[in-house]
């Protein structure tokens, strides 16, 4: 007998009604599931977020729940057809079971994360085994389309409502600088597409192994499962082949991003106290996007006598070493230690040591705020080890501290040949995954690590959750309960300590109960924080968040991409943004002279009109209406705005959203 065609095969094969995904049971299972899951999406987080981070919260608790849905019915199918149950009755032994396992697996302090794993599994097989029953109870009832009709109007009235509510409680915690809270329906209707996509990659992994597995047993021979083995291994392989050369071209083109020349930094600076200067031999063009931006906001001394009222003392040191500008650790460190020589740098009063994240850039207000307050009697030292941004820089941070310890080293013994009265106060200052590296240089030291290397106090801004450093000073005995660092929110809780615990001190965490920077970390996928169990919560975080496994670590990951979306000229203190707070908390954590209410009003209003205006220098001008001409005054005009911002007019401390 002729062998058929592949064509005519396709041609003659009859589709069942269990190949159509609208008849089949799982599916609807799923799609109740990952309905109820989109809806529960909606209800705010850390961070207010637009339509499209709304989508992608709801598009990746969809394609969880629906997987959960699915997955559910087909274990119900798959017990009622051994034991001969009927499908809702092997349903609710399923449920039942996984409701044994919560009663068994209570949560409870320091347990591995095995239990809470089992915990979130079982959670899915009830809820699932709950959509399964319902979609069960219509598939059998008299008039399953009746049935399913009023079922679904019932679901999406319920889910209606509730997405409503969850709306505006995300409107509450808004404020005018936010923008608008997510619109249901194109949120929903966007989730689709990232539900899609992430099945379609789910999927199409399986489906390539499969397809390998099937090859080595048809056309080689292969056994069966040593074909199954050897296929998912293959198609592993492929996928991370493929991960990495996408990865690889695009950590390439960020890389590129160190060169960039922006507006306004377009030429060196003309001080002899800032590195890549004429008198430097370090070159501005390998000083790096960010370095560059790191010398050149530097206020001179007309700005510091305009502020404070008083002539400068000098001009502020700057001085910051490139990636570009030496291979290895080791030929930075002394590039930048030739430098606070060239400078004078050890003659100022006090010297900041900053540690940058991965692309290099360091806040500069905490040494603006030095550079004013102590007349330009000051100094500023920082070193770039990567040019990624922090997400692509994380396994870096090690690196980060090897550099800031280096380069403390280096300072320490450069200073113990001066006398005690010529030498400057050494402080420390790192942000984000800069606060995560900088720690990583006192490691299993605590705050002794400080004596240690001759630095007299440390300001970290922003930790993320994973830094060793921290969960060492925050454990029992660490550095938080011995009184010499703190973990605040804001300046309020540093000015309600006794002076004698202030004059303990010696580190300050600034982290917001609210920045998901600082609260990101796996087991949020799977386990309850404790920022969401206490009671009563903290301020910024809403009161209408509740765990759900999986779900709220898609939240905050969301939040994580979301948690910086500065407006510039307009200081907040929200989330994983600091500007408002750090003026106060670099005076306290540095102890700098308090300036009174009038310096400080327009050293903050000076903060917030430079930045206004460096972000001004960023805009094309706008084109007449007959294209030839453009108007030369409309970055100078976004400037001028911004110089009329009132400080006072600002919360003085973290709103309330």
């Amino acid at each position: 007998m002729a062998r058929m065609s592949r064509a005519d095969r396709r041609a003659t094969r009859v589709w069942s009604r269990q190949d159509q995904w609208v008849f089949r049971p799982d599916v609807w299972s799923g799609v109740l599931l990952g309905s109820a899951a989109v809806v529960e999406s909606f209800w705010p987080s850390l961070m207010p977020r637009s339509t499209v981070h709304q989508a992608m919260v709801s598009g990746a608790s969809a394609a969880t729940g629906f997987a959960a849905g699915s997955a559910s019915y087909g274990w119900g199918k798959t017990l009622a057809r051994r034991e001969g149950l009927p499908r809702i009755a092997a349903l609710g032994a399923n449920a039942a079971a996984a409701g044994a396992v919560l009663a068994f697996l209570r949560d409870r302090e320091g347990e591995r994360l095995w239990r809470p794993a089992m915990r979130a599994g079982a959670e899915a097989v009830v809820a699932g085994s709950v959509a399964s029953a319902a979609v069960e109870f219509v598939r059998t009832a008299k008039h399953p389309v009746r049935a399913g009709a009023v079922l679904g109007a019932g679901a999406v009235t319920a889910g209606g409502v509730r997405v409503g509510f969850a709306i505006k409680a995300q409107l509450q915690h808004r404020d005018e600088y936010d923008g608008p809270p997510p619109k249901a329906l194109p949120a929903v209707a966007q989730s689709v597409s990232v539900a899609a996509a992430l099945a379609a990659l789910v999927n199409g992994f399986r489906y390539s192994g499969d397809a390998a597995a099937r090859l080595l047993s048809r056309r080689i021979g292969v056994p069966e499962t040593p074909a199954k083995i050897l296929g998912l291994a293959g198609a592993t392989g492929v996928w991370i082949g493929i991960g990495t050369a996408f990865a690889d071209t695009f950590v390439k083109g960020m890389e590129l991003y160190n060169r960039v020349l922006d507006p306004g930094y377009d030429d060196p600076p003309t001080s002899a106290a800032c590195s890549a200067s004429a008198a430097s031999p370090l070159s501005y063009a390998r000083t790096g996007r960010e370095g560059r931006r790191f010398i050149g906001d530097r206020p001179s001394a007309d700005d510091i006598a305009e502020v404070t009222g008083r002539p400068a003392v000098a001009e502020p040191v700057r001085i910051y070493v490139g990636f570009d500008h030496a291979k290895h650790a080791p030929e930075r460190v002394a590039l930048a230690l030739a430098e606070l020589e060239r400078t004078g740098a050890y003659d100022r009063s006090l010297l900041i040591v900053g540690c940058p994240p991965g692309n290099g850039w360091v806040n500069t207000i905490p040494f603006e705020v030095a550079d004013y307050l102590l007349a330009g009697d000051s100094a500023g030292v920082a070193i770039q080890y990567e040019r990624l941004p922090s997400l692509l820089s994380i396994q870096r941070a090690r690196d980060g501290g090897h550099h800031l310890r280096l380069l403390l080293e280096g300072i320490r013994d450069a200073l113990a040949e001066r006398p005690t009265s010529r030498r400057p106060r050494v402080v420390v200052y790192g942000e984000s995954l800069g606060a995560w590296a900088g720690q990583d240089a006192f490691l299993h030291k605590g705050t002794g690590g400080l004596d240690e290397l001759g630095v007299d106090a440390a300001l970290w801004v922003g930790t993320p959750f994973y830094s060793g450093w921290l969960r060492e000073a925050l454990a029992p005995g660490g550095a938080i309960e011995d009184g010499t660092a703190i973990e605040v929110d804001g300046i309020e809780q540093i000015e309600a300590l006794a002076p004698a615990a202030r004059e303990r001190l010696r580190t300050v965490l600034l982290s917001h109960d609210n920045d998901p920077v600082r609260r990101i970390n796996v087991d949020l996928l799977l386990r309850e924080p404790p920022w969401l169990a206490e009671s009563p919560r903290r301020p910024t975080v809403p009161r209408e968040q509740h765990f759900i496994p999986m779900l709220t670590g898609y939240q905050t990951i969301v939040d994580t991409v979301n948690a910086t979306n500065p407006v510039p000229g307009v200081f907040r203190a929200t989330g994983h943004d600091y500007r408002l707070d750090l003026p106060a908390v670099t005076v306290a954590a540095y102890r700098l002279p308090e300036p009174d209410a009038a310096v400080a009003d327009r050293l903050m209003a000076k903060l917030q009109a430079d930045e206004a205006a460096r972000a001004a220098r960023f805009r094309l001008p706008k084109a007449e209406a007959d294209g030839e001409a453009v108007d030369a005054d409309a970055a100078a005009a976004s400037a001028d705005a911004a110089a009329d911002i009132d400080p006072l007019s600002m919360p003085a401390g973290p709103p309330s959203i």
